[in-house]
């Protein structure tokens, strides 16, 4: 007979022998009377796949076009396509994007896992104390008291900044007694009128406890790292590390020396302390560092840096052009609005970023034509970028609850018996193989940022 009967699950298709052989490459293209799958008393080939792409492909062999199922996932049907042995370059350009949307998404999946790691409990059966520690430290959810440490160490933080900040107001602080006015000459007035003055006792005691506080938490952080190689890898943990001893030693010169010796030596050693210690506000980073939402936003600057580039290198373009043409439209007019060109780019800077500080403007005719035309195009210049970040940033965002179910997923298998740790970790890397084998084939544009995981299991960000 010229028909072949394929049951696929129960289900059977009925074709001609002449159809399938149009693409000889494919699975059903070498089937024959001698392959595995035929069974000679019901005379059909047995297939115990999902029948419901199986029309679609059939319909390739009569059309020599793919049209997908909408009703079926993208990583699924990519798995069937694999054992068909069909190629996504067959795929119709009407349902390419929808079957690449799901792949991307598993794509940005994966990312998160490098890069947020697993707030969660750990996957750990029986951790030791140490782990315990280090994760109650690392995972703001992974337990009660990892939670209520968590919330601390961010109080802390906050205090930290505040305490800095409200440092600098004079009203704050009070006059130190029986000290010589050195004010009154000489560089830095500023910092040495902070010199002469001491903190009010209560943001002195609470920048006293907020020292105290970094400097115990960042050497018991240390202890319980599971890799001391890698704790002194992270930026953020050496800015800690500076800043314990920054923090110490203008302290002490506070406290002891400068109230014995108000030598010019020691005034500029304390002033340059008292400027590094502006790193405090680094510590902002670790609030980012612990909640996933905030790491979505880094993770979007490293997927746009090509917009970010683009956006600052048409930026510089225009703002020349611009500044170039206010200018000399000012200087022909004979208004002497803008002493130089730097002073008409300052003025295009502002313009086009719509800032408008009003401390330079065209007076005019042609520059007002100029001005005009130069807030316009600031206007275009930065929507058409920030619009792709945007997309870039709800991409990863809206992949956050999945990636949460993923995490549930495999925690209830494992919790069944039905999967192991290492077999959870291999079926992700086995999905993310998929995708980037089939994206990197057909060219589709996926975007990938920069992550790190350390050799302690613990994923890290850099900031």
């Amino acid at each position: 007979m010229d028909t072949i009967t394929i049951n696929v699950a129960g289900k059977k298709f009925v074709t001609y022998w002449k159809t399938i052989q149009k693409l000889p490459k494919t699975r059903l293209g070498r089937l024959t009377q001698s392959s595995p799958e035929y069974d000679p008393d019901a005379n059909e080939f047995f297939f115990d796949r999902d029948p419901k792409v199986v029309n679609s492909v059939l319909n390739l062999y009569r059309t020599q076009e793919l049209h997908l199922p909408s009703t079926m996932c993208g990583l699924a049907l990519k798995q069937e396509l694999d054992f068909w042995e069909i190629p996504e370059e067959m795929i119709s350009e009407c349902c390419w994007n929808r079957y690449t949307e799901q792949m991307q998404e598993t794509q940005i999946l994966d990312i998160l896992d490098k890069t947020l790691g697993e707030n969660g409990p750990s996957s750990d059966v029986n951790p030791t104390w140490k782990e315990k520690i280090w994760l109650s430290m690392e995972k703001p959810f992974y337990s009660v008291p990892a939670k209520v440490w968590n919330l601390i160490y961010l109080i802390f933080v906050l205090l930290a900044i505040v305490v800095f900040t409200l440092s600098s107001v004079r009203e704050l602080r009070v006059a130190k007694p029986n000290i010589n006015n050195i004010t009154a000459n000489g560089p830095y007035k500023s910092f040495r009128a902070l010199i002469e003055s001491d903190l009010h006792v209560i943001l002195y005691y609470l920048d006293l406890s907020c020292i105290v506080f970094f400097t115990l938490e960042l050497p018991l952080r240390f202890a319980v790292s599971p890799s001391k190689k890698t704790f002194f890898r992270s930026f953020m943990n050496l800015v800690d590390l500076v800043l314990v001893i920054i923090m110490w030693g203008s302290f002490c010169l506070d406290e002891i020396v400068l109230k014995n010796n108000q030598s010019q030596e020691i005034t500029i050693i304390v002033i340059v302390l008292r400027s590094l210690l502006s790193l405090r506000i680094l510590r902002i980073f670790h609030i980012a560092r612990r909640f996933d939402s905030m790491k979505v936003l880094f993770l979007t600057y490293k997927a746009s840096v090509k917009e970010i580039f683009m956006l600052f290198t048409v930026l510089i373009i225009a703002i020349n052009i611009f500044g170039t043409l206010a200018y000399f439209a000012e200087v022909l007019a004979e208004t002497n609005t803008f002493e130089n060109i730097p002073v008409a780019l300052w003025w295009a800077i502002i313009t086009m970023t719509t800032v408008g500080y009003g401390d330079y403007y065209p007076e005019s005719i042609p520059g007002y034509i100029v001005g005009i035309i130069c807030a316009l195009a600031g206007l275009v210049t930065l929507s058409m970028p920030i619009a792709i970040i945007a997309t870039n940033f709800s991409a990863y965002y809206s992949c956050l609850p999945s990636r949460k179910q993923r995490h549930r997923r495999c925690a209830y298998m494992r919790k069944q018996g039905e999967l192991t740790v290492e077999r959870c970790e291999s079926l992700h890397q086995m999905e993310g193989e998929e995708v980037t084998k089939g994206n990197v084939a057909n060219g589709s544009k996926i975007v990938v940022v920069g992550s790190a995981v350390d050799d302690t299991g613990t994923s890290t960000t850099h900031f």
